[in-house]
């Protein structure tokens, strides 16, 4: 050392380096002010930043996240704020290092998330016949063999990461009624959208005999045992978002919808041969809805069509509903952008 030192102080984030006439004092390292911004909680697994502030140490810094199988690395180059995009995966661990180029090592637990806390799982081998309030996850399609009454329920459709849409569809088989009552049914991440439910209405059940003549042959006198109709109904504030068709009907399936919404899908209502008598007191209605699309959909790729689409269609009553766009333009509809 010299026999006259000079020194200064300098502060950098609440810590002190200082520098003398034999050179400068390195700070201590600490990583500080972390925190965890979810881009979605209504997922399972988000995109999501880590925020944190470097100090003192060595660079190059080198961070590492994990999140069970999932690991994301950064080089740092200066203390400071940083931000690090990462995924997370609900119930996971979460862990950050950060390794100063002098050899010295901060590690964080920053421990687990609950992204949709309080939830039950439905599956189609479990579903039982009434739900009433709380938070339901599907981590495939359900298919419905018997009745079922959902109220006040939220459910997630989406919620992580698939390989196939198709795998998200839910049906209602002939002869089975699925009710819901101020319930709202969505994707649940914002990059992802869910099939919808299905109805299927005529099943042919019985052919006797089974084989020829054929069905418009007159002399035909084989007899046909035709399975009751599927049936969904929507009431009171019920809410289907996110979906490629929120309701398809099959082959007259029954759709009834009363004081529903049917927001940012594909197709709110598909009808496919939905045929009733003209008056007939048991025809379905849709009365009171609101059929909304306010943004382009959670997938890029797919672009909103239709509130309702009707094929082979007669005898259903729309009453007092209102239809709105408010995507605003320019927008990309069907591949062409609209200027």
């Amino acid at each position: 050392t010299s026999q006259n030192p000079y020194y200064f102080v300098t502060n950098i984030n609440n810590y002190v380096e200082i520098t003398t006439s034999c050179g400068t004092i390195p700070l201590s390292f600490r990583v500080t002010d972390v925190a965890i911004d979810l881009k979605s909680e209504a997922c399972l697994e988000s995109d999501a930043d880590i925020r944190f502030t470097i100090s003192g140490g060595s660079a190059p810094y080198t961070a590492t996240f994990t999140n069970g199988d999932y690991t994301n690395t950064m080089t740092i180059n200066n203390v400071g704020s940083v931000v690090m995009n990462v995924e997370i995966m609900q119930g996971e661990a979460n862990h950050l290092t950060v390794l100063s180029a002098n050899g010295d090592t901060y590690n964080i637990n920053l421990g687990t998330i609950d992204f949709i806390s309080n939830y039950a799982v439905l599956e189609t081998s479990s579903l039982g016949a009434t739900y009433n309030g709380g938070t339901y996850i599907v981590p495939t399609g359900l298919t419905f063999d018997h009745d079922v009454t959902f109220t006040n329920c939220t459910i997630y459709c989406a919620y992580t990461d698939y390989d196939d849409i198709t795998s998200t569809q839910w049906t209602v088989n002939s002869g089975n009624t699925v009710t819901f009552n101020q319930c709202t049914i969505m994707a649940g991440c914002p990059d992802k959208m869910w099939q919808g439910i299905k109805v299927i209405g005529e099943t042919i059940t019985h052919i006797d005999p089974p084989l020829p003549p054929l069905p418009n042959d007159p002399t035909d006198e084989r007899t046909r045992a035709i399975g009751g109709l599927g049936k969904v109904i929507c009431q009171d504030g019920t809410t289907i978002e996110d979906a490629i068709k929120a309701i398809e009907s099959i082959r007259s399936g029954k759709i009834i919808a009363n004081g529903s919404h049917f927001n940012n899908n594909q197709y709110d209502l598909y009808y496919n041969s939905y045929v009733f008598a003209q008056g007939s007191a048991t025809a379905p209605t849709i009365t009171n809805c609101t059929f909304t699309t306010t943004r382009q959909l959670n997938d890029n790729r797919i672009h909103p069509t239709a509130h309702i689409s009707m094929k082979g269609t007669s005898g259903m009553f729309i009453r007092g509903c209102t239809f709105e766009s408010t995507l605003p333009f320019p927008s990309t509809i069907h591949g062409a952008t609209n200027t």
